[in-house]
């Protein structure tokens, strides 16, 4: 590869406009993992073609990846400005606007990249994430069952219904949907984490299952390595769901410990919590 990269800058010397000698070294640059002189490269092909959308869009996407977002956005903005039909651009820049605390612009650069290509379901899913988290449930499950009408075995889908149904006390449906989304993708840790959490908690005595949840719980463990306090407090509760207090009580200890140590505050108040009701051999409810 530094032989290749070696030849591009050798041709590049000669005739610095070469944009297919320069794309080919941005790309390598890439391949090595050497972002800013990938960036040199992109953003010199964006000045000597502002229209060449491939470089802009690789450009904003590394500029997002190497946590330089204000830059990102306003690649991606320019670029919509100059073709406000490209729908890879309208989502790329929602998702930078949405992760920077954006939300309502990244829900108007959705809208678009779903009018744009109405199939596409993994847009219509953030979109729907989006207007979810500012309390627009109903669209959200509109656009939600829209792009399982597109792809049914789209996981993320199914696991934003899930919480959509949780949340409005659908137990069931909740369960259904996070069902769906473990046969689409089996060792998926948030829905492991979101079913084990309700099959283990749940009010509904009908819908808990706490073998079940402990089994979740244990494989969510396995894949965060026994170190994330999140699923540890998850694995306390189907324990204690099953009976097993004693073991319960020592991985809510766990959990609060490694929570604390994380600054996670909030959730370290929340396990001690949980951590007196299995201290007096009772399982947690929501």
């Amino acid at each position: 590869m530094n032989g290749a990269i070696r030849e591009y800058d050798a041709v590049l010397q000669l005739n610095p406009a070469d944009t297919s000698a320069r794309t080919a070294r941005a790309n390598a640059f890439v391949t090595q993992n050497r972002i800013e002189p990938a960036l040199a490269d992109y953003r010199e092909l964006v000045r000597l073609d502002p229209r060449n959308f491939t470089a802009r869009n690789y450009l904003a996407f590394l500029l997002a990846k190497a946590e330089k977002f204000d830059e990102a956005i306003e690649v991606y903005r320019e670029t919509v400005r100059l073709n406000p039909d490209l729908p890879n651009a309208q989502h790329n820049l929602a998702l930078v606007l949405a992760s920077r605390g954006h939300t309502n612009e990244a829900i108007k650069h959705l809208r678009e990249a779903v009018r744009i290509q109405p199939d596409d379901s993994v847009a219509r899913v953030n979109l729907a994430t989006a207007l979810h988290r500012q309390g627009r449930v109903d669209e959200a499950i509109l656009h939600l069952n829209e792009a399982l009408r597109f792809r049914l075995d789209l996981p993320e889908a199914h696991l934003e219904l899930s919480l959509i149904f949780h949340e409005q006390g659908k137990t069931r449906e909740a369960i259904s949907h996070l069902r769906d989304a473990l046969r689409s993708r089996p060792d998926w840790p948030p829905a492991l984490e979101e079913l084990a959490w309700i099959l283990a908690t749940a009010n509904d005595g009908n819908a808990r299952s706490g073998a079940e949840a402990l089994t979740l719980a244990q494989r969510a463990c396995e894949l965060s390595g026994q170190k994330d306090p999140h699923d540890l407090d998850i694995l306390a509760a189907a324990y204690a769901e099953t009976g097993r207090f004693a073991d319960a009580v020592r991985t809510a200890q766990t959990a609060a410990e490694l929570a604390g140590q994380d600054r996670r505050t909030e959730l370290a108040t929340a396990i001690r919590q949980r951590l007196a009701l299995y201290q007096s051999n009772r399982p947690y409810r929501e």
